[in-house]
C-alpha cells in the first residue's frame, strides 16, 4: 500500500512538474515544449511501485517465516543476539542503504550545477 501511494504522489509531482516547467521556461522555447506523459511511463510507475512493494514485503514475511520459533526463543534467552545469516542480511541491507545516500549527496550538486550552466547558456548555439 505504501509503495502504491508513493507510485501516486511521484506521478503527481510529475504531472505539476510538467505543468510548471513551460511556465518557467524562456519565452523563446517555452511555445516549442511538448512535455507528456505517456501510458508507458505510467504502467512503468505503476508496475515498479507493486513489484517493489511486494518483493519488500514478502522478503521480511519469508525471513520469519524460515525461523523456528521455540528455538530462536531458547537462543534469544541465552544469548540475544541473531544469526550469522541475519547479520549479514542486515548489514548488506545497511551497506546498500548508505551507497545510495552517496549517490544522491554526489548526484545533487552535480545537477544544480548543470541547471545554473544551462541556464546561463545561449540556446541553440554550440
Amino acid at each position: 500500500m505504501l509503495a502504491v501511494g508513493g507510485s501516486s504522489l511521484g506521478l503527481g509531482i510529475a504531472y505539476s512538474s510538467i505543468l510548471a516547467i513551460p511556465l518557467m521556461a524562456p519565452r523563446t522555447i517555452s511555445g516549442r515544449l511538448n512535455i507528456e506523459l505517456d501510458i508507458v511511463v505510467l504502467v512503468f510507475t505503476v508496475t515498479v511501485g507493486i513489484v517493489s512493494g511486494v518483493l519488500f514485503g514478502i522478503a521480511p514475511a519469508w525471513q520469519v517465516a524460515q525461523t523456528n520459533t521455540h528455538d530462536a526463543l531458547k537462543e534469544g534467552s541465552r544469548s540475544g543476539t541473531a544469526s550469522r545469516f541475519r547479520l549479514r542480511f542486515r548489514s548488506t541491507l545497511v551497506a546498500a542503504e548508505i551507497g545510495l545516500a552517496l549517490v544522491l549527496l554526489v548526484g545533487a550538486p552535480n545537477t544544480s550545477t548543470e541547471r545554473t550552466t544551462l541556464h546561463g547558456s545561449r540556446h541553440g548555439e554550440y
